[in-house]
């Protein structure tokens, strides 16, 4: 699995929480302690990806779309029949963005006859998949249902340079990015909002995603290894939403400001360090303010 990174360190330097990440070394040139720009890049990325998994932890769901495969049965809760006779499933993930297979079928001895729906008929809701088809709610067997679907939100980078009007974005992972969806190109000053082409089929991994209408800016990452002056910089695609990205900033806030157990400091010029220590439970590093945040968008269990 992916690791989760839910910010740019862009993002992270720009933010107005008060953080002392921002007197990093010259790119190129070498800090008091040893440490360059392109380690205190790296650094910063540790920091935002660990701040990123905490979120996961605490929201007990990975906040990034994935694609994810369950079955359920209908005598076991999270599925079953209801008073119109639709047969109903509860996911384990959410927000639903599309689903990629569905079948149902009777268990019996020598395996399981399916029954594969049209997709089309299927009504998804945030946290449900339901088959709009009659069933007996009385007096007929336990069904199994097995369903593969698109959950979270996308959450990737740009992979090249896109020009103005451009009607297509490289991007390294294209995980439920779905025909119709808003996408936020995150680029500083020159941040906008695209919607993805109604005929896009979705797909995972590396892609070039195909736009409604063209960028409205220019959008030029900077890769890795970067020569001196250059810094590097990552350009996300996302749809993750703005008060899920604030509550990163925060957990990232709380490891770089709070010297304990285990926590990642920033030094003056611009050298993460850890401390020793004591652990502490995941929650404790994740501020009050952040956990407000996440609560909306915990596991629904």
């Amino acid at each position: 699995m992916a690791v989760s990174q839910y910010l740019t360190v862009s993002d992270l330097l720009t933010a107005p929480l008060g953080l002392s990440l921002r007197n990093t070394p010259t790119p190129g040139s070498t800090g008091p302690t040893g440490t360059t720009g392109a380690q205190t890049y790296e650094g910063l990325t540790a920091i935002i990806q660990r701040a990123s998994a905490l979120a996961d932890s605490y929201t007990q769901q990975v906040l990034g779309a994935t694609l994810d495969t369950e079955e359920k049965r209908t005598d076991q809760f999270l599925a079953g029949i209801d008073v119109n006779g639709y047969l109903w499933v509860h996911t384990d993930y959410w927000p639903v963005l599309s689903v990629q297979s569905f079948q149902y079928g009777y268990p019996a001895v020598g395996g399981t006859s399916w029954t594969l729906p049209t997709l089309t008929d299927l009504i998804v809701s945030r946290a449900g998949i339901t088959y709009p088809a009659w069933f007996p709610q009385r007096g007929m067997p336990p069904l199994r249902v097995q369903y593969s679907y698109l959950n979270g939100w996308p959450n990737t980078l740009l992979t090249g340079s896109v020009l103005a009007g451009a009607t297509t974005l490289p991007v390294a992972d294209a995980t439920g990015m779905v025909a119709g969806g808003k996408l936020t190109i995150d680029d500083q000053g020159l941040t906008e909002q695209v919607t993805i082409a109604a005929g896009w089929v979705a797909v995972q991994g590396a892609a070039s995603v195909t736009l409604l209408t063209g960028t409205t800016f220019a959008h030029t990452p900077v890769f890795r290894p970067t020569t001196a002056p250059t810094q590097p910089y990552d350009i996300a695609v996302s749809a993750l939403p703005p008060d899920v990205k604030q509550a990163i900033l925060l957990i990232c806030k709380e490891l770089t400001d709070v010297q304990g157990a285990n926590s990642l400091v920033m030094g003056r010029a611009g050298g993460v360090r850890g401390s020793t220590g004591k652990d502490t439970a995941s929650a404790e590093k994740i501020p009050i303010e952040a956990q407000s945040v996440l609560n909306h968008y915990r596991r629904i269990l």
